[in-house]
């Protein structure tokens, strides 16, 4: 019986040690989890004492389970929803360009209606000069001087891939052999043009008459224009000018002494006379003829980047960027105190007559007439 006693002490023992083993082992299994289901709870910066002896590796496996598990669970897309948040604006930038073409298109419809305005010209037959088409955007632009038309060109020059952007586009070039580049209405046959006016989107820009007459005098005319080619504006039209309308006593001795004045130009603008005509500040009316051909989009200066960007959009030419002002050469002509400024030292008389001249392109593309606010009052 003595015998007997060790071994079953032994055998005793063995199931007490397994059990041991087994809760040791849980113990740990269960010690290691507690951290995983806390790390959220867990402020920057601050460890519990049961962190502390957690291997870097551990922790870093801890961390980018617990981000799989949030991903899965609430699903982190920063990219689609700007994305949303940029179609809302959009909708709501298209809808509020569309409401204003809306009205803009109503006034000029109602103004060519009373003043019974056609040219008479056959415009399938005989198109104007100076409308640009886009055969792979389907697009149409009637451009018209001293309103954005040299960066509307550049546009085009894009379009049809000559250049990858505007910026890299001269305004000499754009002028010159860049132009010549671009298609014309008057380049297709009766037929084509029949289907273009029909199917193309067609825009065209205007801007307030007087604005307009204003930097056509700044930038070709005044005495202290910084445009390249001023001085073969100023020896031709200016020194004419000035011969006509000033006292001979008066006259500039030399032509360093070129002095003409906005008041002398606008004379020669009311002038039935003079023929004062120019495609710089001719109406605006007389180049593009609304009345004639159903432009899509009436665009104004005054709201030209936000008209330009609502154009491209429509036309699916959304990655090309419109040229800042810089691009051209600005005259500040449609800053109202700038241009009151001018014209307040205008005989009212004078601005009475330049307003008749130009009263169609005020009723056509909805321009207020001018106040005595130009007469400094």
């Amino acid at each position: 019986m003595a015998s007997d006693q060790p071994a079953v002490t032994a055998r005793t023992r063995l199931p007490v040690i397994v059990m041991l083993v087994l809760c040791t082992a849980l113990s740990v299994v269960f010690y290691l989890r507690v951290p995983f289901g806390q790390i959220q709870e867990i402020p920057l910066g601050i460890v519990k004492p049961k962190q502390r002896h957690i291997t870097h590796a551990t922790n870093r496996h801890l961390v980018e389970e617990q981000l799989r598990n949030i991903t899965h669970v609430e699903p982190l897309r920063p990219s689609s929803i700007g994305a949303a948040d940029q179609k809302t604006v959009t909708l709501d930038f298209t809808t509020t360009k569309k409401k204003e073409q809306v009205q803009r298109k109503a006034t000029l419809r109602e103004a060519c209606k009373q003043n019974k305005i056609s040219s008479g010209v056959d415009v399938r037959n005989n198109p104007p000069a100076r409308i640009y088409v886009d055969e792979e955007y389907k697009v149409l632009y009637c451009s018209v001087p001293k309103i954005a038309c040299t960066s509307w060109k550049k546009v085009f020059l894009v379009l049809m891939k000559a250049f990858k952007t505007t910026e890299e586009i001269s305004q000499y070039y754009t002028n010159r052999a860049g132009k010549k580049q671009l298609k014309e209405l008057r380049d297709f046959s009766p037929f084509q043009i029949d289907r273009i006016l029909k199917t193309y989107t067609k825009f065209m820009f205007a801007r307030h008459p007087f604005s307009r007459v204003l930097s056509a005098f700044k930038n070709k005319l005044a005495p202290d224009s910084s445009f390249e080619r001023a001085v073969l504006w100023q020896r031709s039209v200016g020194k004419r000018i000035i011969d006509r309308y000033r006292d001979k006593d008066h006259l500039p001795q030399t032509a360093d002494d070129y002095d003409l004045t906005f008041n002398e130009f606008i004379q020669y603008l009311i002038d039935p006379e003079a023929n004062g005509n120019n495609l710089h500040w001719s109406e605006i009316y007389k180049q593009c003829l609304p009345c004639d051909i159903d432009y899509d989009i009436i665009g104004k200066f005054e709201t030209l980047q936000s008209d330009s960007k609502f154009i491209l959009n429509l036309i699916n030419a959304e990655g090309v960027v419109f040229p800042g002002s810089d691009s051209s050469s600005p005259t500040g002509s449609s800053n109202q105190t700038y241009l009151e400024l001018h014209f307040k030292d205008v005989p009212l008389v004078d601005l009475q007559k330049l307003y008749e001249r130009f009263r169609l392109d005020f009723q056509l593309f909805g321009y207020d007439p001018p106040t005595l606010a130009f007469k400094g009052s």
